[in-house]
Protein backbone atom coordinates (compact mmCIF):
# COMPACT_ATOMS: atom_id res chain seq x y z
CA UNK A 1 0.00 0.00 0.00
CA UNK A 2 1.09 3.97 -0.60
CA UNK A 3 2.78 5.25 2.66
CA UNK A 4 3.74 1.85 3.63
CA UNK A 5 7.65 2.22 3.48
CA UNK A 6 8.18 0.70 -0.06
CA UNK A 7 10.60 3.62 -0.69
CA UNK A 8 12.77 2.77 2.27
CA UNK A 9 12.83 -0.84 1.76
CA UNK A 10 13.64 -0.63 -1.42
CA UNK A 11 16.74 1.99 -0.37
CA UNK A 12 17.88 -0.60 1.71
CA UNK A 13 17.85 -3.20 -1.34
CA UNK A 14 19.75 -0.71 -3.46
CA UNK A 15 22.34 -0.61 -0.74
CA UNK A 16 22.61 -4.10 -1.35
CA UNK A 17 22.98 -4.35 -4.85
CA UNK A 18 19.68 -4.41 -6.33
CA UNK A 19 19.07 -2.20 -9.63
CA UNK A 20 16.56 -0.33 -9.46
CA UNK A 21 17.73 1.61 -13.07
CA UNK A 22 19.07 4.67 -13.56
CA UNK A 23 15.94 6.96 -14.71
CA UNK A 24 14.55 7.26 -11.06
CA UNK A 25 11.67 9.29 -10.18
CA UNK A 26 13.55 12.16 -7.89
CA UNK A 27 13.33 12.93 -4.03
CA UNK A 28 9.79 15.30 -2.89
CA UNK A 29 8.95 16.81 0.17
CA UNK A 30 6.73 14.06 1.14
CA UNK A 31 9.73 11.80 0.13
CA UNK A 32 13.27 13.53 0.72
CA UNK A 33 15.00 10.10 0.53
CA UNK A 34 13.79 9.16 -2.68
CA UNK A 35 11.34 6.71 -4.25
CA UNK A 36 13.19 4.45 -6.23
CA UNK A 37 10.38 4.63 -8.80
CA UNK A 38 11.41 4.04 -12.48
CA UNK A 39 9.97 7.17 -14.13
CA UNK A 40 9.13 5.26 -17.32
CA UNK A 41 7.06 2.48 -15.59
CA UNK A 42 5.74 4.57 -13.33
CA UNK A 43 4.15 6.71 -16.54
CA UNK A 44 3.20 3.64 -18.23
CA UNK A 45 1.05 2.64 -15.10
CA UNK A 46 -0.42 6.39 -15.03
CA UNK A 47 -1.20 6.15 -18.07
CA UNK A 48 -3.16 2.66 -18.17
CA UNK A 49 -5.22 4.04 -15.29
CA UNK A 50 -5.75 7.20 -17.37
CA UNK A 51 -7.32 5.27 -20.41
CA UNK A 52 -9.97 3.59 -18.39
CA UNK A 53 -10.39 7.07 -16.45
CA UNK A 54 -9.20 5.96 -12.95
CA UNK A 55 -6.81 6.43 -10.85
CA UNK A 56 -4.45 4.66 -8.06
CA UNK A 57 -6.85 5.74 -5.23
CA UNK A 58 -10.48 4.67 -7.36
CA UNK A 59 -12.59 3.43 -4.52
CA UNK A 60 -14.75 2.22 -7.23
CA UNK A 61 -13.03 -0.50 -8.41
CA UNK A 62 -14.54 -3.29 -6.51
CA UNK A 63 -12.80 -5.98 -8.68
CA UNK A 64 -9.60 -4.40 -8.39
CA UNK A 65 -8.71 -3.47 -11.63
CA UNK A 66 -10.11 -1.15 -14.32
CA UNK A 67 -11.70 -2.38 -17.38
CA UNK A 68 -9.90 -1.91 -20.30
CA UNK A 69 -10.06 -2.92 -24.01
CA UNK A 70 -7.46 -5.83 -25.07
CA UNK A 71 -5.67 -3.40 -27.35
CA UNK A 72 -5.22 -1.07 -24.50
CA UNK A 73 -3.25 -4.22 -22.33
CA UNK A 74 -1.53 -5.54 -25.28
CA UNK A 75 -0.15 -1.49 -26.12
CA UNK A 76 0.63 -1.72 -21.89
CA UNK A 77 2.63 -4.90 -21.93
CA UNK A 78 4.48 -4.42 -25.52
CA UNK A 79 5.72 -1.00 -24.23
CA UNK A 80 6.67 -2.71 -20.40
CA UNK A 81 8.63 -5.65 -22.30
CA UNK A 82 10.74 -2.86 -24.22
CA UNK A 83 11.29 -0.73 -21.02
CA UNK A 84 12.16 -3.63 -18.74
CA UNK A 85 14.75 -4.95 -21.67
CA UNK A 86 16.24 -1.62 -22.45
CA UNK A 87 16.75 -0.55 -18.74
CA UNK A 88 17.75 -4.25 -17.15
CA UNK A 89 18.87 -6.73 -19.85
CA UNK A 90 22.41 -6.58 -18.27
CA UNK A 91 21.79 -6.42 -14.27
CA UNK A 92 21.93 -9.70 -13.21
CA UNK A 93 19.36 -8.77 -10.22
CA UNK A 94 16.87 -5.80 -10.79
CA UNK A 95 13.88 -4.71 -8.85
CA UNK A 96 10.81 -2.55 -9.50
CA UNK A 97 9.02 -0.58 -7.04
CA UNK A 98 5.97 1.04 -7.33
CA UNK A 99 2.42 0.27 -5.10
CA UNK A 100 0.66 0.52 -7.98
CA UNK A 101 1.70 -3.16 -8.56
CA UNK A 102 -0.56 -4.07 -6.08
CA UNK A 103 -3.62 -3.54 -8.50
CA UNK A 104 -1.28 -3.96 -11.77
CA UNK A 105 0.52 -7.51 -11.12
CA UNK A 106 -1.38 -9.71 -12.93
CA UNK A 107 -0.79 -7.85 -16.41
CA UNK A 108 2.89 -7.73 -15.09
CA UNK A 109 3.53 -11.62 -14.88
CA UNK A 110 2.68 -12.68 -18.42
CA UNK A 111 5.58 -10.17 -19.28
CA UNK A 112 8.33 -11.35 -16.75
CA UNK A 113 7.76 -15.02 -18.16
CA UNK A 114 8.47 -14.13 -21.83
CA UNK A 115 11.37 -11.92 -20.29
CA UNK A 116 12.57 -15.27 -18.94
CA UNK A 117 12.73 -13.36 -15.16
CA UNK A 118 11.72 -15.49 -12.03
CA UNK A 119 9.77 -12.87 -10.12
CA UNK A 120 10.13 -12.52 -5.55
CA UNK A 121 7.83 -10.47 -4.48
CA UNK A 122 7.85 -8.56 -1.24
CA UNK A 123 5.40 -7.04 0.79
CA UNK A 124 5.73 -3.91 2.95
CA UNK A 125 3.34 -3.78 5.80
CA UNK A 126 2.61 -0.85 8.32
CA UNK A 127 -0.07 -0.09 10.90
CA UNK A 128 -3.24 1.25 8.88
CA UNK A 129 -3.21 4.27 11.58
CA UNK A 130 0.20 5.20 10.28
CA UNK A 131 -0.94 5.05 6.58
CA UNK A 132 -4.00 6.79 7.35
CA UNK A 133 -2.28 9.23 9.14
CA UNK A 134 0.40 9.78 6.37
CA UNK A 135 -2.30 9.71 2.94
CA UNK A 136 -4.27 12.69 5.68
CA UNK A 137 -1.04 14.91 5.37
CA UNK A 138 -0.32 14.39 2.04
CA UNK A 139 -3.42 14.30 -0.01
CA UNK A 140 -6.45 15.16 2.63
CA UNK A 141 -7.80 11.43 2.66
CA UNK A 142 -10.44 10.49 4.79
CA UNK A 143 -9.29 7.57 7.40
CA UNK A 144 -12.23 5.98 6.08
CA UNK A 145 -10.95 6.01 2.40
CA UNK A 146 -7.47 5.37 3.26
CA UNK A 147 -8.80 2.54 5.62
CA UNK A 148 -10.83 0.99 2.04
CA UNK A 149 -7.53 1.27 -0.08
CA UNK A 150 -5.82 -0.10 2.63
CA UNK A 151 -7.51 -3.70 3.32
CA UNK A 152 -7.90 -3.57 -0.75
CA UNK A 153 -4.69 -3.17 -1.75
CA UNK A 154 -3.24 -6.28 0.80
CA UNK A 155 -6.66 -8.16 -0.53
CA UNK A 156 -5.23 -7.93 -4.09
CA UNK A 157 -1.59 -8.39 -3.65
CA UNK A 158 -2.07 -11.54 -2.30
CA UNK A 159 -4.44 -13.02 -4.11
CA UNK A 160 -2.33 -11.98 -7.12
CA UNK A 161 0.84 -13.07 -5.40
CA UNK A 162 -0.08 -16.93 -4.45
CA UNK A 163 2.31 -19.55 -6.12
CA UNK A 164 5.36 -16.93 -6.40
CA UNK A 165 7.96 -16.96 -4.33
CA UNK A 166 7.63 -13.92 -1.83
CA UNK A 167 7.73 -12.86 2.01
CA UNK A 168 6.16 -10.06 4.32
CA UNK A 169 8.11 -7.66 5.95
CA UNK A 170 7.38 -4.90 8.64
CA UNK A 171 8.09 -1.52 8.30
CA UNK A 172 8.59 -1.09 12.44
CA UNK A 173 11.44 -3.87 12.43
CA UNK A 174 12.74 -2.62 8.70
CA UNK A 175 13.23 0.89 10.57
CA UNK A 176 14.41 -1.25 14.09
CA UNK A 177 16.97 -3.78 12.38
CA UNK A 178 17.71 -2.84 8.72
CA UNK A 179 20.47 -5.58 8.43
CA UNK A 180 19.01 -8.18 9.62
CA UNK A 181 15.36 -7.47 7.75
CA UNK A 182 17.50 -7.86 4.42
CA UNK A 183 19.44 -10.70 5.64
CA UNK A 184 16.31 -12.51 6.29
CA UNK A 185 14.24 -11.44 3.01
CA UNK A 186 17.77 -13.23 1.27
CA UNK A 187 16.37 -16.21 3.33
CA UNK A 188 13.11 -16.00 2.43
CA UNK A 189 13.70 -15.72 -0.64
CA UNK A 190 16.44 -17.95 -1.79
CA UNK A 191 18.47 -14.89 -2.82
CA UNK A 192 22.28 -14.02 -2.44
CA UNK A 193 22.53 -10.48 -2.26
CA UNK A 194 25.50 -8.67 -4.49
CA UNK A 195 26.86 -7.14 -1.56
CA UNK A 196 26.66 -8.19 1.91
CA UNK A 197 25.01 -6.69 4.72
CA UNK A 198 28.27 -6.52 6.65
CA UNK A 199 29.66 -4.55 4.09
CA UNK A 200 26.96 -2.43 3.01
CA UNK A 201 26.32 -2.14 7.19
CA UNK A 202 27.01 2.23 7.66
CA UNK A 203 25.23 2.62 4.38
CA UNK A 204 22.35 1.19 5.55
CA UNK A 205 22.08 2.48 9.05
CA UNK A 206 22.89 6.18 7.51
CA UNK A 207 19.89 5.76 4.97
CA UNK A 208 17.22 4.19 7.38
CA UNK A 209 16.79 6.94 9.70
CA UNK A 210 13.71 6.34 12.16
CA UNK A 211 13.47 9.79 12.62
CA UNK A 212 11.81 9.78 9.28
CA UNK A 213 9.09 8.37 10.50
CA UNK A 214 6.38 11.31 10.79
CA UNK A 215 3.40 9.60 12.09
CA UNK A 216 4.20 6.42 14.90
CA UNK A 217 0.33 5.70 15.63
CA UNK A 218 -1.47 2.91 17.75
CA UNK A 219 -4.44 1.32 16.55
CA UNK A 220 -7.85 3.47 16.76
CA UNK A 221 -11.01 2.17 17.79
CA UNK A 222 -13.49 0.74 15.14
CA UNK A 223 -15.70 3.75 14.64
CA UNK A 224 -12.71 5.76 13.20
CA UNK A 225 -12.37 3.28 10.52
CA UNK A 226 -16.43 3.95 9.52
CA UNK A 227 -17.76 1.15 6.86
CA UNK A 228 -14.31 -0.93 6.81
CA UNK A 229 -13.39 -1.67 10.16
CA UNK A 230 -14.75 -5.33 10.66
CA UNK A 231 -12.19 -6.37 7.69
CA UNK A 232 -9.62 -3.80 8.11
CA UNK A 233 -9.06 -4.81 12.09
CA UNK A 234 -8.70 -8.50 11.59
CA UNK A 235 -6.95 -8.18 8.36
CA UNK A 236 -4.47 -6.19 10.27
CA UNK A 237 -4.21 -8.46 12.99
CA UNK A 238 -3.67 -11.19 10.85
CA UNK A 239 -1.43 -10.38 8.22
CA UNK A 240 2.10 -10.53 9.70
CA UNK A 241 1.29 -14.71 10.30
CA UNK A 242 -1.08 -15.35 7.55
CA UNK A 243 1.08 -13.93 4.74
CA UNK A 244 2.20 -17.15 2.51
CA UNK A 245 1.52 -19.52 5.57
CA UNK A 246 0.24 -22.71 4.19
CA UNK A 247 -3.35 -23.11 4.10
CA UNK A 248 -3.63 -19.30 4.39
CA UNK A 249 -6.01 -19.22 1.41
CA UNK A 250 -9.08 -19.47 2.79
CA UNK A 251 -8.62 -17.23 5.48
CA UNK A 252 -8.35 -14.26 2.82
CA UNK A 253 -10.67 -16.14 0.37
CA UNK A 254 -13.30 -14.65 3.12
CA UNK A 255 -11.90 -11.45 3.50
CA UNK A 256 -12.26 -10.74 -0.10
CA UNK A 257 -16.03 -12.03 0.42
CA UNK A 258 -16.66 -9.31 3.16
CA UNK A 259 -15.18 -6.97 1.72
CA UNK A 260 -16.75 -6.92 -1.41
CA UNK A 261 -19.91 -6.77 0.19
CA UNK A 262 -18.44 -4.07 2.33
CA UNK A 263 -17.58 -2.30 -0.77
CA UNK A 264 -20.95 -2.84 -2.85
CA UNK A 265 -22.91 -0.93 -0.17
CA UNK A 266 -20.94 1.98 -0.49
CA UNK A 267 -23.61 4.48 -2.65
CA UNK A 268 -23.73 3.28 -6.05
CA UNK A 269 -25.02 6.77 -7.33
CA UNK A 270 -21.89 8.59 -5.92
CA UNK A 271 -19.04 6.01 -6.96
CA UNK A 272 -20.82 6.50 -10.44
CA UNK A 273 -20.47 10.20 -10.23
CA UNK A 274 -16.90 9.95 -9.45
CA UNK A 275 -16.22 7.38 -11.89
CA UNK A 276 -18.23 10.06 -14.68
CA UNK A 277 -16.00 12.67 -12.93
CA UNK A 278 -12.95 11.20 -13.36
CA UNK A 279 -13.79 10.46 -17.16
CA UNK A 280 -14.97 14.14 -18.07
CA UNK A 281 -11.28 15.01 -15.86
CA UNK A 282 -9.70 12.91 -18.45
CA UNK A 283 -11.63 14.08 -21.67
CA UNK A 284 -11.13 17.69 -20.62
CA UNK A 285 -7.20 17.27 -20.06
CA UNK A 286 -7.41 15.20 -23.58
CA UNK A 287 -8.83 18.29 -24.88
CA UNK A 288 -6.64 20.59 -23.41
CA UNK A 289 -3.69 18.90 -24.81
CA UNK A 290 -5.72 18.83 -28.10
CA UNK A 291 -6.01 22.30 -28.64
CA UNK A 292 -2.30 22.78 -27.48
CA UNK A 293 -1.36 20.96 -30.54
CA UNK A 294 -4.06 22.39 -32.41
CA UNK A 295 -2.06 25.75 -31.79
CA UNK A 296 1.01 24.43 -32.13
CA UNK A 297 -0.29 22.84 -35.57
CA UNK A 298 -1.51 26.64 -36.78
CA UNK A 299 2.36 28.38 -35.23
CA UNK A 300 3.92 25.34 -37.44
CA UNK A 301 1.96 26.32 -40.45
CA UNK A 302 2.07 29.80 -40.10
CA UNK A 303 5.60 29.14 -40.04
CA UNK A 304 5.45 27.62 -42.80
CA UNK A 305 3.69 29.71 -45.22
CA UNK A 306 6.18 32.66 -43.91
CA UNK A 307 8.81 29.85 -44.84
CA UNK A 308 7.33 29.90 -48.44
CA UNK A 309 7.32 33.05 -48.82
CA UNK A 310 10.74 33.56 -48.08
CA UNK A 311 12.23 30.97 -50.62
CA UNK A 312 10.16 32.76 -53.17
CA UNK A 313 11.85 35.78 -52.56
CA UNK A 314 15.13 34.12 -52.26
CA UNK A 315 14.04 32.15 -55.81
CA UNK A 316 13.39 35.49 -57.37
CA UNK A 317 16.48 36.90 -56.34
CA UNK A 318 18.22 33.83 -57.20
CA UNK A 319 17.22 34.67 -61.03
CA UNK A 320 18.76 37.99 -60.56
CA UNK A 321 21.76 36.48 -59.59
CA UNK A 322 21.91 33.96 -62.10
CA UNK A 323 21.58 36.81 -64.74
CA UNK A 324 24.41 38.54 -63.21
CA UNK A 325 26.17 35.98 -63.39
CA UNK A 326 25.88 35.36 -67.10
CA UNK A 327 27.03 38.61 -68.11
CA UNK A 328 29.78 38.80 -65.91
CA UNK A 329 30.77 35.36 -67.01
CA UNK A 330 30.08 36.83 -70.44
CA UNK A 331 32.77 39.66 -69.56
CA UNK A 332 35.39 37.62 -68.29
CA UNK A 333 35.11 35.11 -71.30
CA UNK A 334 35.93 38.22 -73.36
CA UNK A 335 38.76 39.56 -71.26
CA UNK A 336 40.30 35.70 -71.54
CA UNK A 337 40.23 35.75 -75.26
CA UNK A 338 41.81 39.17 -75.38
CA UNK A 339 44.36 37.24 -72.77
CA UNK A 340 44.78 34.24 -75.11
CA UNK A 341 46.24 37.11 -78.11
CA UNK A 342 48.69 38.57 -75.48
CA UNK A 343 49.39 34.88 -74.32
CA UNK A 344 50.27 34.32 -78.17
CA UNK A 345 53.00 37.06 -78.90
CA UNK A 346 54.32 36.27 -75.37
CA UNK A 347 54.97 32.53 -76.44
CA UNK A 348 57.06 33.46 -80.20
CA UNK A 349 58.83 35.82 -77.50
CA UNK A 350 59.70 32.95 -75.58
CA UNK A 351 60.74 30.99 -78.74
CA UNK A 352 62.98 33.33 -79.73
CA UNK A 353 64.67 33.28 -76.63
CA UNK A 354 64.46 29.16 -76.67
CA UNK A 355 66.49 29.09 -79.39
CA UNK A 356 69.30 31.62 -77.90
CA UNK A 357 69.50 29.42 -74.81
CA UNK A 358 69.82 26.40 -76.85
CA UNK A 359 73.07 27.81 -78.40
CA UNK A 360 74.38 29.03 -75.28
CA UNK A 361 73.97 25.17 -73.81
CA UNK A 362 75.95 23.43 -77.09
CA UNK A 363 78.76 26.19 -76.30
CA UNK A 364 78.69 25.33 -72.27
CA UNK A 365 78.43 21.49 -73.03
CA UNK A 366 82.05 21.82 -75.17
CA UNK A 367 83.58 24.32 -72.04
CA UNK A 368 81.85 21.09 -69.97
CA UNK A 369 83.60 18.30 -71.59
CA UNK A 370 86.66 20.47 -71.99
CA UNK A 371 86.71 20.93 -67.79
CA UNK A 372 86.46 17.09 -67.35
CA UNK A 373 89.24 16.06 -69.59
CA UNK A 374 91.14 18.42 -67.02
CA UNK A 375 89.81 16.83 -64.52
CA UNK A 376 90.06 13.39 -65.39
CA UNK A 377 93.62 14.47 -65.90
CA UNK A 378 94.21 15.61 -62.21
CA UNK A 379 92.62 12.55 -61.09
CA UNK A 380 95.04 10.14 -63.14
CA UNK A 381 98.27 12.95 -61.47
CA UNK A 382 96.28 12.34 -57.94
CA UNK A 383 96.02 8.45 -58.56
CA UNK A 384 99.71 8.25 -59.16
CA UNK A 385 100.86 10.05 -56.07
CA UNK A 386 98.48 7.57 -54.29
CA UNK A 387 100.14 4.84 -55.83
CA UNK A 388 103.59 5.86 -55.18
CA UNK A 389 102.79 6.42 -51.53
CA UNK A 390 101.53 2.83 -51.42
CA UNK A 391 104.59 1.89 -52.74
CA UNK A 392 106.90 3.21 -50.08
CA UNK A 393 104.46 2.39 -47.38
CA UNK A 394 104.66 -1.36 -48.95
CA UNK A 395 108.81 -0.51 -49.16
CA UNK A 396 109.09 0.28 -45.41
CA UNK A 397 106.82 -2.68 -44.25
CA UNK A 398 109.31 -5.08 -46.15
CA UNK A 399 112.35 -3.29 -44.29
CA UNK A 400 110.69 -3.74 -41.16
CA UNK A 401 110.11 -7.17 -42.25
CA UNK A 402 114.03 -7.78 -43.14
CA UNK A 403 114.61 -5.82 -40.17
CA UNK A 404 112.94 -8.45 -37.48
CA UNK A 405 114.15 -11.57 -39.65
CA UNK A 406 117.75 -10.51 -38.87
CA UNK A 407 117.24 -10.34 -35.65
CA UNK A 408 115.97 -13.76 -35.56
CA UNK A 409 118.39 -14.99 -37.09
CA UNK A 410 120.75 -13.85 -34.88
CA UNK A 411 118.77 -15.07 -31.84
CA UNK A 412 118.85 -18.59 -33.70
CA UNK A 413 122.67 -18.75 -34.11
CA UNK A 414 122.80 -17.91 -30.29
CA UNK A 415 120.63 -20.98 -29.46
CA UNK A 416 122.60 -23.17 -32.20
CA UNK A 417 125.98 -22.47 -30.81
CA UNK A 418 124.52 -23.23 -27.35
CA UNK A 419 122.89 -26.46 -28.62
CA UNK A 420 126.48 -27.06 -29.82
CA UNK A 421 128.36 -26.65 -26.51
CA UNK A 422 125.83 -28.85 -24.87
CA UNK A 423 126.35 -31.99 -27.06
CA UNK A 424 130.05 -31.38 -26.45
CA UNK A 425 129.29 -31.74 -23.24
CA UNK A 426 127.44 -34.82 -23.37
CA UNK A 427 129.76 -36.27 -25.70
CA UNK A 428 132.21 -35.92 -23.08
CA UNK A 429 130.30 -37.59 -20.53
CA UNK A 430 129.38 -40.53 -22.81
CA UNK A 431 133.33 -41.06 -23.58
CA UNK A 432 133.77 -40.93 -19.65
CA UNK A 433 131.16 -43.82 -19.14
CA UNK A 434 133.10 -45.71 -21.85
CA UNK A 435 136.15 -45.56 -20.01
CA UNK A 436 134.52 -46.67 -16.51
CA UNK A 437 132.89 -49.65 -18.58
CA UNK A 438 136.54 -50.88 -19.46
CA UNK A 439 137.96 -50.49 -16.26
CA UNK A 440 134.91 -52.42 -15.03
CA UNK A 441 135.46 -55.22 -17.59
CA UNK A 442 138.60 -55.82 -17.28
CA UNK A 443 138.23 -55.98 -12.84
CA UNK A 444 135.25 -58.68 -13.69
CA UNK A 445 137.95 -60.63 -15.62
CA UNK A 446 140.55 -60.67 -13.42
CA UNK A 447 137.66 -61.85 -10.56
CA UNK A 448 135.92 -64.25 -12.47
CA UNK A 449 140.12 -66.04 -13.04
CA UNK A 450 140.36 -66.01 -9.48
CA UNK A 451 137.54 -67.64 -8.72
CA UNK A 452 137.16 -69.91 -11.17
CA UNK A 453 137.98 -72.98 -9.63
CA UNK A 454 136.59 -72.44 -6.41
CA UNK A 455 133.19 -71.97 -8.14
CA UNK A 456 133.01 -74.21 -11.37
CA UNK A 457 130.10 -74.97 -12.76
CA UNK A 458 127.94 -72.15 -11.28
CA UNK A 459 127.81 -69.66 -14.24
CA UNK A 460 129.00 -66.06 -13.54
CA UNK A 461 127.30 -63.04 -12.30
CA UNK A 462 125.83 -60.55 -15.53
CA UNK A 463 127.71 -57.76 -15.73
CA UNK A 464 126.92 -54.90 -14.86
CA UNK A 465 125.31 -52.62 -17.52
Amino acid sequence: MHRSGTSALAGALHRVGADFGSDLVAAQADNVRGYYEHRQVLALHEELFAAAASSWDDVSLHSGLPSWNERVVTSFQQQLATVLSEQFSQAALWAVKDPRLCRLLPLWLPILDQLGATPRLIMVSRTPAEVAASLARRDGFSREKSGLLWVEHTLLLEKASRGLCRALVSYEQLLTDPAAVVDQLGRDLDLEWPRSTAEAGPELDAFIDPDLRHEQLGEAGSADWGRVAPVLEPLAELLPASFGADGSEQLFDSFHQQFSQIARAIDPIVLEHLHQFGRREVERRLWSVGSSLQRQLDAVAEQLGAGLEQADQRLTAFVDDRELTARTLERRAQAAAEAAAGTDSTLRQFATSLEAAEGGVSYLSGELESVRATIDRWQDDVDLERRLDESQQAQNQVSNSLEYLSHSLDDLGARVADLSGQLERMNEQIAAVGRSRGLWLRAWASLRSRFRGKSAGSPPPAAPR
